[in-house]
């Protein structure tokens, strides 16, 4: 469907940080899930937690960007077209 081929293409993340609660989540379009599974998400956030913590957001986001970056690097020359749960991730406290 029309919905589908425009699903694959979506290669977007979305890091969603609630400085009032202090939580955390991960999120990534259709097009990363062949590269990035629901644990992937989990240990970029969990790399990323004590900067938050320590309100440094800027080292937070960055960290959470690197690490994402680098797994891909792992990841994307035995990538496939299996797809994986889409559900957003997160760390809850920080």
């Amino acid at each position: 469907s029309a919905l589908d081929s425009k699903g694959g293409d979506n290669f977007d993340i979305l890091l969603g940080i609630d400085l009032r609660q202090r939580t955390a989540a991960l999120q990534i379009g259709y097009g990363l899930e062949q590269y990035l599974d629901e644990r992937d998400l989990e240990r970029a956030l969990a790399g990323s937690a004590a900067a938050f913590a320590e309100n440094d957001l800027a080292r937070g986001i960055r960290l959470c960007v690197e690490w994402m970056t680098n797994r891909m690097r792992e990841v994307a020359p035995n990538a496939d077209n299996s797809t994986t749960s889409h559900a957003p991730s997160t760390i809850g406290d920080y």
